[in-house]
C-alpha cells in the first residue's frame, strides 16, 4: 500500500512538472507547502508546545574611545603674522590708510632711482624687470596718468615713470618732441576723419 502511494505520488509530481507554464516553479511550490504542513501535523501530535525562543547572550562591550584626529595648522607663516598683528591692533581693521592707492610719483620712485646712471643698480634687481611691480604700475597710470601711460608704446615701462621724477640727463631722453605731438595730433586727426567717412558710407549706403 505504502509503495502504491509513492508510486502515485511520483507519477502526479511528473505530470505537475510536464504541465505548462513554469510546471518546475509550481511543483517546488507545493511540495514547500506540504513539508510546512508536515510540521503543523507534528506539532499537534506533540500536543501544541509553546514556542521559546532562546534569550540572546549580552555580549560585554567596553566603552570604546575615539581616535583623537591629527591636528591640521592653517594658513602659513605671513597670515599667522597678520592675525598677530590684528591681536595687537584692533583698529587695524577701521584704519583709513589700511587700503589706499598710492599715487603715481610714489609708486614710481624707486624705477625713478634705479633709472639714475649713478645709482649703478644691477639688472638682477631693477624695478624694470619685476613683472609685478610694473603690471601694477600701469594699472595706476592708465587711470590716473594718461599722458605718462602713452609713452610706454614709444620708451617702454621707463617711459612711463613721471618726468619729475628723472634726474635731468635722463629726462630730456623721454621728454616728448613739440614735432613729435604735431605729427601724432595730425595721425590721429587723420584717422578720426577716415573714420567719419566710412560712417557716412554706410549711412548713406542704408538710406538709399
Amino acid at each position: 500500500m505504502k509503495q502504491e502511494i509513492k508510486s502515485c505520488e511520483e507519477q502526479v509530481k511528473r505530470i505537475l512538472e510536464r504541465t505548462p507554464p513554469k510546471g518546475r516553479d509550481f511543483l517546488q511550490k507545493i511540495e514547500h507547502v506540504l513539508e510546512r504542513e508536515k510540521n503543523w501535523v507534528w506539532w499537534k501530535r506533540d500536543g501544541c508546545p509553546p514556542f521559546e525562543k532562546q534569550p540572546v547572550e549580552k555580549k560585554i562591550v567596553q566603552d570604546g574611545r575615539k581616535k583623537r584626529k591629527p591636528r591640521w595648522r592653517l594658513g602659513n607663516k605671513e597670515l599667522s603674522q597678520l592675525w598677530k598683528w590684528a591681536d595687537q591692533n584692533p583698529n587695524a581693521l577701521t584704519d583709513p590708510q589700511r587700503v589706499r592707492t598710492p599715487s603715481i610719483t610714489e609708486y614710481w620712485k624707486p624705477l625713478a632711482e634705479d633709472m639714475d646712471p649713478s645709482a649703478g643698480i644691477e639688472a638682477e634687481y631693477h624695478h624694470r624687470n619685476n613683472r609685478v611691480f610694473c603690471w601694477k604700475g600701469l594699472r595706476f597710470s592708465a587711470r590716473q596718468d594718461l599722458e605718462g601711460f602713452s609713452r610706454f608704446m614709444d620708451h617702454g615701462i621707463e617711459g612711463v615713470v613721471p618726468l619729475e621724477l628723472l634726474p635731468p640727463d635722463v629726462r630730456s631722453k623721454y621728454q616728448a618732441n613739440p614735432n613729435d605731438k604735431s605729427k601724432r595730433a595730425k595721425k590721429e586727426e587723420a584717422k578720426g576723419g577716415l573714420h567719419q567717412v566710412e560712417e557716412n558710407q554706410v549711412f548713406a549706403m542704408s538710406t538709399s
